[in-house]
């Protein structure tokens, strides 16, 4: 299993171009960015996939401050790896609401660099319902479902069952958590 997460991770970043925009390569050997050398680079992105594998590995446990700490160190090491500012969205997310700004910053960011990331819609889109932001969730949605049509049922499912916890709960003078 762990030589399938290895290769994941390595296709991951092989296919990210290990986090250069346009400009920032070489064409011809020597360095690619600021003189630093396209080992050390792929040393880097190798720290900041393990960081992120690692948060992962944490985040699916349920601990959600040792998830957002290896995720936030992989952007240290990699701050394009729209990936771990996607799931430093989800665990800030998924500890409450002082920090939804913060999840939101990540998730846009996540989407800047990657647009077709459809989880990062999926999540910005639930957290912008949090938030009470109902019209930018179903903006996510509609992108959603051009990106990912399985991802966008996710999505609604949650919109749907938002619509009516706000509707029993708004009955009863409360509002939702």
């Amino acid at each position: 299993m762990n030589r399938y997460i290895s290769l994941f991770v390595f296709c991951l970043i092989v296919r990210s171009g290990f986090g250069m925009g346009p400009g920032s390569g070489s064409s011809g050997g020597g360095t690619g960015s600021g003189g630093r050398s396209n080992v050390s680079e792929i040393e880097e992105h190798s720290q900041a996939m393990r960081l992120y594998g690692q948060g992962v590995k944490a985040m699916n446990s349920k601990r959600l401050a040792e998830a957002e700490a290896n995720f936030a160190q992989a952007l240290s090491a990699n701050p394009r790896f729209a990936e771990a500012h996607n799931y430093l969205g989800y665990s800030l997310m998924m500890q409450g609401a002082p920090n939804y700004v913060m999840a939101l910053d990540h998730y846009n960011r996540a989407i800047q660099l990657k647009p077709n990331l459809a989880e990062a819609y999926e999540y910005r889109g639930i957290l912008l319902l949090k938030m009470n932001r109902k019209s930018a969730a179903e903006k996510d949605l509609a992108t959603l479902r051009t990106l990912n049509p399985g991802l966008a049922i996710e999505l609604e499912r949650v919109m749907k069952n938002e619509k009516a916890a706000s509707g029993s709960v708004a009955g009863q003078g409360g509002s939702i958590p």
